[in-house]
């Protein structure tokens, strides 16, 4: 789906083209005027000579007019293409359209507070936490008064989603998403400073999604002065923003959000049906569902709340129990609860539940199941790291990683734990992990 196309652009465009069939015009018309004068010019001199063609052309006049004719018509060219500017390509990648987003409202405002202040802002989060959808609802807010919006989303065409572009393909998207051939740039600088020009002219917002490092996208960060650029993605703990660009962090849902995220997933209002299709259910012992998500928190409040702590902090997760419990209307919230907490007995539950892994690293899961696995329930980092084998700052942003899917949490500041909830969705450790 595509956004509403700026006001003006289809305007400019038809001005555009316009312009350029006049400059054609024109220029086909000066060089037909420049090429018959050539040819009267060369009959007459031919005629008026007796020694023959080689003569004529060995003349030095008539060369120097030649040269002088074709030199103004080269000329006229050239500065009526630059006169007249080329026409965007069209079909270029627009903003999404805003997404309804659920307790995210404060978020929103503040990447617009920041973009308006920085230029740039960077919204971190983990894979289906909404970091797309701020960054997205940020971006129409601050191009509500017009401008450009562009779109560039970064996921490579790799099958391996963790293996991220280099700077150099990405700088070739984002160029041709602001409609700029970008040919045989010479460096990134050469392209920052392009991109920076664009936004410069009118394309107001530019909304880079998935980005996996700032290395990525660094060669751009530090050159806007005009427009916002809003960046979004999984980005790793380490990631260095560049001096001026602001940060936000997209985290868990609050349990007020996530109960009204669960509730929207109610699929609305029931049909009532006729009294021959009544007649018939109650033939076959069949029983109509009435009771709708909303109901059933409303009717358990303590268990929606101890549902909500505890399951829902990721939007993903939420939205697809709450269908889960739409599409099985005689479970209650307490009954949810209960098959939960047995994790691997109901296999569609656990299913919901890993989405919370989607975008993890390979040492962030090999992590977790080696924590779930150790023989005290609270470790240092360096404990931690002596665990997995692996130097303590890669144990930092790997536990990072798993603190941001609400997998460990701190305890102290220097003690970190896997909730119990987390404990199931851990990989069984193979031996050859465990040394």
């Amino acid at each position: 789906m595509t956004g509403p196309p700026a006001q003006g652009e289809s305007g400019g465009r038809q001005a555009s083209r316009i312009n350029r069939g006049i400059a054609l015009s024109l220029g086909t018309a000066v060089t037909a005027v420049l090429t018959s004068t050539v040819a009267e010019v060369m009959a007459t001199k031919l005629s008026q000579l007796d020694i023959g063609v080689v003569s004529a052309v060995l003349d030095r006049r008539v060369l120097w007019a030649v040269a002088w004719l074709a030199l103004v018509a080269l000329v006229g060219l050239i500065v009526l293409r630059r006169a007249v500017p080329r026409p965007r390509p069209t079909g270029l990648p627009v903003l999404p359209p805003r997404a309804a987003l659920v307790g995210r409202d404060d978020l929103v405002r503040r990447v617009v507070a920041e973009a308006r202040r920085t230029r740039v802002v960077v919204v971190h989060g983990p894979a289906g936490i909404g970091a797309s959808a701020v960054a997205i609802n940020a971006a129409w807010e601050l191009s509500a008064a017009g401008g450009g919006r562009r779109y560039v989303d970064l996921r490579g065409a790799d099958p391996d989603p963790r293996r991220a572009e280099s700077p150099r393909r990405v700088a070739i998207r984002v160029l041709r998403s602001l409609g700029v051939a970008p040919g045989r740039f010479r460096d990134l600088d050469r392209a920052g400073e392009t991109v920076a020009g664009e936004l410069r002219r009118g394309q107001r917002v530019l909304v880079l999604d998935n980005v996996q490092s700032i290395d990525q996208i660094g060669w751009l960060l530090r050159r806007i002065t005009h427009g916002y650029v809003i960046a979004a993605g999984d980005l790793a703990a380490s990631s260095a923003v560049p001096s001026g660009a602001a940060w936000a962090s997209v985290g868990p849902l609050e349990p007020t959000a996530a109960l009204a995220l669960l509730r929207a997933q109610d699929p609305g209002p029931v049909r009532p049906r006729r009294r021959l299709d009544r007649l018939l259910s109650r033939l076959r012992h069949e029983t109509r569902p009435t009771r709708s998500v909303a109901d059933r928190i409303e009717a358990d409040r303590r268990a929606a709340d101890d549902l909500a702590k505890r399951y829902l902090k990721h939007p993903r997760v939420a939205i697809l129990i709450g269908r889960w419990l739409a599409a099985n209307p005689h479970i209650s919230i307490r009954m949810l609860l209960e098959d939960l907490a047995r994790g691997k007995e109901n296999a569609e539950l656990l299913v919901i539940l890993r989405h919370q892994l989607d975008g993890a690293s390979a040492g962030a899961r090999r992590l977790l199941a080696l924590l779930v696995e150790a023989p005290l329930a609270e470790l240092t980092e360096a404990a931690a790291a002596a665990l997995a084998g692996v130097p303590v700052d890669r144990t930092s942003g790997h536990l990072k990683e798993l603190a941001d899917r609400s997998l460990v949490e701190w305890t102290r500041p220097s003690r970190c734990r896997v909730p119990k909830e987390a404990r199931q969705l851990a990989d069984p450790v193979r031996p050859a992990l465990r040394t």
